[in-house]
């Protein structure tokens, strides 16, 4: 009779291991869609070697050797207290919601469903046929009031740009684009056709990218107007690499000035582990913070790369796509302007009480030293292109000059109010008035 239980509860504890097993193996390949937190990827991989050693376990169970199962007990013990450590770790870290407890890209923006498609070459594009306070054309492109019909032969202008002249959260009579219209409206006589080619989020290697899908159309502006900047400070912060679009984490800038140190073993570890992440949190780490070593709590590539190199890479690419654009745009007479925008942290406007709260309000989500590298990336990157801007013809810089400007100009930290556009508009429509012949 002995036997004959000991046989059957063989076959129980190996159908017990198998069923755990294979729940282990499926919590590690469908926890996302399940909705489970499994902390960082080593606790997933844990979890992942327990499954299989479960399911060893139910397939040979005392198949083997002695010798072997007791090796076999120290493994699933080890791998046991450490999916017990790094459960326990996740649960307090929940409590003192002191670190990050997903492996996680940073929250760029909003979740706006239905808003964007998948585009080649430059990743997502607006929806066309969008109704209501977010209107665009066939082609995506918010539509802007006052525009002369299609039918109508128009001296037609380009603006492109992020989400400032997309016009984020604004209305779209409301948008530079649309104040642009009216300014070049009241310059000529003649028909003007302004198009909002502005998209949220793009950097100016995107802008480029789109330029040159739509000259393939057979659609020639007379002028293409860039209003850009801030995506390309913010986007060299997420990524830690200069150009790439936002949400395209690539490889860190390696200089030799800013190149992130080498880092240990036992820091990979408190920094990728959920245990290491608690003894992070409980345990002050002295000075160790100030060094240019990734963030026990920031996804942000940005923070890994110092504030003076990473700007110089961010204004180098930049100019670099601006000579692009121009020699794109000369080999069909197009002219090309471009302008660096004007943010409420690099302004010299005396700023009201709310835009004294955005400029507290920093879009980035990390500690007390990622916000102040970002700030100073921020603040080195727009002091060079203020500089760049009085060496090349094309480069105009709007940061300054709204000195008597008493009223809010700020509706977010990078888009400006509708009075914002307006002066933005004035600024550019002089421009174009000053160098455009049909002005």
């Amino acid at each position: 009779m002995a036997p004959v239980f000991r046989f059957r509860a063989i076959k129980v504890g190996k159908l017990v291991l198998g069923v755990v097993g294979l729940a282990l193996i499926l919590s590690f390949f469908l926890a996302d869609s399940l909705g489970l937190t499994m902390g960082s990827y080593p606790s997933r991989y844990v979890v992942l070697v327990s499954g299989l050693g479960c399911i060893l376990a139910a397939l040979l169970g005392y198949r083997f050797g002695n010798f072997w199962k007791a090796i076999g007990i120290v493994l699933i013990g080890v791998v046991s207290l450490l999916v017990v450590l790094e459960t326990v770790s996740l649960y307090l870290i929940d409590v003192l919601e002191e670190v990050e407890t997903t492996l996680s890209v940073p929250v760029l923006r909003h979740s706006r469903p239905g808003l964007f498609k998948l585009e080649p070459y430059v990743g997502r594009r607006t929806k066309p046929g969008l109704t209501g306070d977010l209107t665009t054309d066939i082609m995506g492109f918010r539509k802007v009031p006052g525009v002369p019909p299609d039918s109508v032969d128009a001296m037609e202008v380009w603006l492109f740009g992020g989400d400032q002249v997309w016009g984020e959260g604004l209305p779209g009579e409301s948008t530079v684009a649309a104040m642009l219209q009216e300014k070049l409206d009241d310059a000529t006589s003649r028909p003007v056709r302004v198009r909002n080619m502005g998209q949220p989020g793009y950097v100016s290697t995107q802008e480029l990218l789109l330029f040159m899908t739509m000259l393939r159309k057979d659609e020639y502006p007379v002028v293409v107007v860039r209003l850009d900047g801030y995506e390309e400070v913010f986007s060299a912060f997420c990524n830690g690499t200069a150009g790439d679009p936002i949400g395209y984490f690539g490889r860190a800038v390696e200089s030799q000035e800013g190149r992130l140190a080498t880092e240990s073993a036992l820091a990979g570890l408190r920094r990728q582990t959920a245990v290491g992440k608690l003894y992070t949190a409980l345990i002050p780490q002295g000075d160790e913070e100030e060094s240019f070593t990734t963030g026990a709590r920031s996804f942000y590539g940005g923070i890994n790369v110092r504030p003076e190199v990473l700007s110089e890479k961010v204004a180098e690419i930049y100019v670099q796509n601006e000579i692009f654009f121009e020699e794109l745009a000369g080999l069909y007479g197009i002219r090309h302007y471009c302008f660096w925008q004007p943010n409420v942290w690099c302004c010299d406007k005396p700023l009201t009480p709310s835009e004294e709260d955005l400029r507290e309000t920093l879009p980035v989500d990390c500690d007390e030293r990622g916000e102040r590298i970002f700030r100073d990336l921020l603040t080195m990157t727009d002091d060079t292109l203020r500089t760049m801007a009085g060496q090349r013809s094309s480069l105009y810089y709007l940061g300054e000059g709204y000195g008597d400007v008493e009223e809010t100009m700020f509706s977010s930290g990078w888009v400006l109010s509708p009075g914002g556009n307006e002066l933005l508009a004035e600024r550019i429509a002089r421009v174009l008035r000053q160098r455009e012949s049909w002005l």
